[in-house]
């Protein structure tokens, strides 16, 4: 019966998404801050999407969703999108070959790839660079940020879900 939805718009769907949720975390004061740190909504929107379209479609969401961070973050262009399209590899594939898809593998993927992404960017940003306040980084910022991220984790999956099973046709 949903024949006469077109396969391109949940794809249409996705990218507006990201873009949306690409414009509410970059935009000043329109989220609260937790300890002094913003949520990474990109991420767990990415990690989402890439659990119900699979390792394909998920390094694609996550090159797109990486690049997102890249134009707003300062360091190096394309860094967040590398380590992004990994995460998203990953947890597309650990859904479609090992996991159930639900919400407890969505938290689980969730907060083990805001961790990778977290201690991947510590790690080249503080730690090879020797800065003197290495550890106060890691638990001052990149730990509340993981938790404050994680949190909004269930928002995201179910949305994701809501987009993947009324945009998909089935045959």
């Amino acid at each position: 019966m949903k024949n006469w939805i077109n396969p391109r718009l949940k794809w249409l769907a996705y990218a507006l998404e990201l873009f949306i949720v690409y414009i509410i975390q970059t935009t000043p004061n329109l989220l609260p801050s937790f300890l002094g740190v913003k949520p990474l909504l990109l991420v767990v929107t990415a990690i989402s999407i890439a659990m119900f379209e699979g390792e394909g479609a998920g390094v694609w969401i996550g090159l797109a969703a990486g690049l997102l961070m890249d134009l707003s973050a300062g360091g190096i262009f394309g860094f967040n999108g590398l380590v992004m399209i990994v995460i998203c590899y990953i947890c597309g594939a650990m859904v479609v070959y090992l996991m159930r898809n639900n919400i407890v593998s969505a938290m689980v993927l969730g907060v083990c790839g805001l961790l990778v992404l977290g201690l991947v960017r510590w790690f080249f940003f503080y730690v090879l660079w020797s800065d003197p306040k290495i550890w106060y980084n890691l638990y001052a910022f990149m730990l509340p940020q993981v938790i404050y991220t994680a949190v909004t984790m269930p928002i995201a999956f179910f949305f994701n879900r809501s987009i993947a099973t009324h945009l998909t046709v089935e045959d």
